[in-house]
């Protein structure tokens, strides 16, 4: 079992940018993935899953998919050494879907969380016309300033741009732990109209 350091950290979003960029790039797979509202979330997700779980990932056969921690299910865990887990929670947002839904899940991934597990993800599949990660980047961090202590955070890197960063902040629960969350949000829109003009 490894340690949950910044390098395996890193690791783990290189990998979900890598599956969500070819996703993004694969309108085939976005076209029947988008076609099951019920479970788009689920099949999203899971692809995720797949790829952190297999050969080469360093991860093999340690992750675990829609497990419990805490206080329930969370999408991704994998264990670390000293009872550490990275953990990440998964939302699609559409058309209709705003600050509430984000702040649900933001709410529901630091619930799902304990004062060892400070190395997580927030990861949204975008399935809006308009592809607007910056706009979505600043909801999240107003619901993380004010869910944190001090209503404030210690700073936000860029990892990929438009499409994935980190946010260090200290939050009420654990207000003497600092928190590393990766914010992951990736365009996974389909347009049907377009499709039927192509046929």
């Amino acid at each position: 079992m490894k340690t949950l350091n910044k390098d395996n950290f890193e690791e783990i979003i290189k990998t979900i940018h890598s599956v969500c960029v070819s996703i993004s790039r694969t309108k085939n797979l976005r076209k029947n993935n988008n076609s099951n509202p019920q479970d788009t979330e689920a099949i999203y997700r899971d692809n995720i899953f797949v790829q952190l779980n297999s050969y080469p990932s360093s991860f093999e056969n340690f992750v675990n998919c829609e497990a419990n921690n805490n206080h329930g299910k969370t999408d991704i865990i994998i264990p670390f050494k000293k009872e550490k887990k990275y953990i990440a929670e998964c939302a699609t947002l559409k058309e209709k879907d705003c600050g509430y839904k984000i702040e649900k899940k933001y709410k529901q991934l630091i619930y799902n969380t304990t004062e060892k597990d400070n190395k997580i993800s927030l990861i949204f599949f975008v399935l809006k016309r308009e592809f607007k990660p910056n706009q979505i980047l600043e909801k999240i961090e107003k619901i993380i300033k004010k869910q944190s202590n001090n209503n404030n955070f210690h700073n936000k890197q860029i990892k990929y741009k438009n499409s994935d960063w980190i946010i260090k902040t200290r939050v009420k629960q654990f207000p003497e732990i600092d928190f590393y969350i990766h914010i992951g949000v990736y365009n996974f829109f389909y347009d049907e109209k377009y499709s039927k003009i192509q046929k």
